[in-house]
């Protein structure tokens, strides 16, 4: 099992982050109140929602785009919060010419098979491997579903395995599911954080799903994850990150912070039966919404000698005909020891290549010599062991 601290390199920049739904703005002033019907909001760059009161009536359904960053959404409220309505943070279906996009703070599914160039594996920690056709000396092997806080439902070889933990800090989504020859994987259910200072009251629901697919044969994305915290947390509502609709992939993970119970027990959780139950946390008070300083960092520094931004996305494509081996630079800071990693590389089309295992100095610095496909678009993930 890998507990998640930082992530790197999550997406591609070629990829579309903003939604084909119209974005709104988040409105100025001091409390939000969703209007009727189905909502986009273009989420800020560090994804912090701050009002006084947040307010989603019956009626309403709202949903974020991702940002630069891909974080998860963070709703900070002093006052009230109530959720009548629907907030969505679930990942996208994929289709026939591309992968599932993740909720905000999720992993995108993988890429379908187009051409000559076979499906792709899932992206995250937990991601289902593409299918893979039969050769001459191999059968097929069906493709792979994601997974998160449990395991799919759905049997396959190429299945995702869990990781995370009970504490969502720091908050961290659902992965993808692998393509197929028909089309790409579902990606996974975003990471959503509400906090109040007084009540969160939830009469309608919050989804954080895994996406299903659009076609026969594609991966299922995991569920992603909800936090809530606040004195007070009633309602009859749902909580909701199942691995699709249909619950076949992998499980989220949802923790409620609070102090009074009094109210709290008739709320839903979903997945609630089964092998995919969802791990649900509620057995201590934990109020802080964000890691306590410093902050352990770790991150991609660069790539081939090119520098890369900081929380920002990206792949690796070689110059044509340059070295296949190339340093890449990673930094920790913030944890004040030695730091075992891995990082992942996963192409946008076939299997993704074996883990390397690493280990940060406490100088907190590493440069690494790793061989990349040729020609080849490859996503970094990198996360702690």
């Amino acid at each position: 099992m890998k507990t998640i601290r930082q992530l790197a390199g999550l997406l591609a920049l070629n990829l579309a982050l903003a939604s084909t739904h119209a974005q709104t703005a988040l409105p100025p002033g001091d409390s939000f109140t969703a209007p009727s019907g189905n909502t986009t909001y273009t989420l800020p760059p560090d994804g912090q929602v701050n009002y006084r009161t947040f307010t989603v009536p019956s009626g309403a359904i709202i949903k974020f785009t991702r940002n630069a960053a891909n974080t998860p959404v963070y709703i900070i409220a002093t006052g009230d919060v109530s959720i009548q309505g629907i907030v969505d943070v679930s990942g996208s279906v994929g289709s026939a010419t591309g992968a599932g996009i993740s909720g905000p703070g999720g992993f995108d599914g993988g890429a379908p098979a187009i051409g000559v160039s076979p499906p792709g594996d899932g992206l995250g920690p937990g991601a289902g491997g593409g299918f893979r056709p039969a050769t001459s000396a191999t059968p097929s092997v069906a493709v792979g579903h994601a997974a998160f806080g449990t395991r799919p439902t759905a049997s396959s070889t190429q299945n995702g395995e869990e990781y995370g933990t009970k504490l969502l800090m720091p908050l961290v989504g659902g992965s993808g599911g692998g393509g197929s020859a028909a089309v790409g994987g579902g990606g996974g259910g975003g990471a959503l954080l509400i906090k109040s200072d007084t009540v969160i009251n939830i009469s309608g629901a919050i989804k954080a799903q895994g996406a299903g697919v659009a076609a026969v044969g594609g991966g299922i994305g995991s569920g992603g994850a909800i936090r809530l915290v606040a004195p007070v947390i009633r309602g009859n509502g749902v909580l909701d990150v199942a691995g699709s609709p249909s619950g076949n992939g992998g499980s989220g993970r949802i923790r409620c912070d609070l102090t009074d119970r009094s109210n709290f027990a008739g709320l839903r959780f979903i997945p609630a039966l089964g092998a995919a139950r969802a791990p649900v946390t509620t057995d201590q008070f934990m109020p802080l919404a964000f890691p306590p300083s410093p902050v352990p960092v770790l991150r991609i520094v660069s790539v081939g000698g090119m520098a890369v931004p900081a929380n920002a996305p990206f792949t690796v494509i070689l110059p044509l005909n340059g070295p296949t081996d190339q340093p890449v630079e990673i930094q920790a800071s913030g944890f004040g020891t030695t730091v075992p990693v891995t990082l992942k590389r996963t192409p946008v089309s076939g299997a993704a290549l074996p883990d390397i295992d690493l280990e940060i100095p406490i100088t907190g610095r590493l440069t690494q010599t790793v061989p990349f496909p040729a020609n080849v678009p490859i996503t970094l993930n990198l996360w702690t062991r």
